[in-house]
């Protein structure tokens, strides 16, 4: 029985010393997965909506542009296009980050940041754009109108829960 159990052990021991992918060769994998993914995704969306999650039967479900994740698809594509530099890719990031224009005039809650920087500001960063600057700017000017000089913070939302009164 001892033997048997060195042996297991041993062969055990023998398969979990396998070569391991190269980081490089990782990485290549990922992000043709990622574009794969992304670029079949955007077939599902409308001028106006952006990708949320899958309904419990594993549909489709989007979001409006006032999601607060509105942002991470957009943002992922610059990401993907960053690492792969491929115009169809950099395409995608423009058509979904100009979805999100009319983001930088949201008041209402301090998701304009996640909104705004996934997607404009990365698309600024990658390809100077000055349009997307001065989306950003009016962005952080919205988002200034929720600072109170009082508390010293910025107000997330503009509800009031389980005695927050100023969340």
């Amino acid at each position: 029985m001892r033997i048997l159990l060195i042996s297991i052990l041993g062969l055990l021991t023998l398969a979990s010393c396998t070569k391991q992918e190269p980081m490089e060769a990782l990485i290549d994998r990922v992000f043709t997965v990622a574009e794969q993914q992304y670029t079949t995704m955007d077939t599902r969306l409308t001028e106006k909506t952006l990708p949320r999650t899958l309904s419990a039967d594993g549909e489709f479900v989007p979001s409006n542009i006032y999601w607060w994740c509105s942002g991470f698809y957009p943002g992922s594509l610059w990401y993907i296009y960053e690492y792969t530099r491929k115009d169809a890719v950099k395409t995608l990031a423009e058509k979904n980050t100009l979805k999100l224009d009319s983001i930088q005039y949201v008041t209402r809650d301090h998701d304009v940041g996640f909104q705004l920087n996934c997607s404009y500001g990365n698309g600024f960063r990658l390809t100077g754009n000055e349009d997307y600057k001065k989306v950003l700017y009016q962005g952080a000017q919205s988002l200034a109108t929720r600072f109170s000089s009082v508390t010293g913070v910025t107000r997330s939302w503009d509800f009031l829960r389980r005695g927050w009164k100023y969340p």
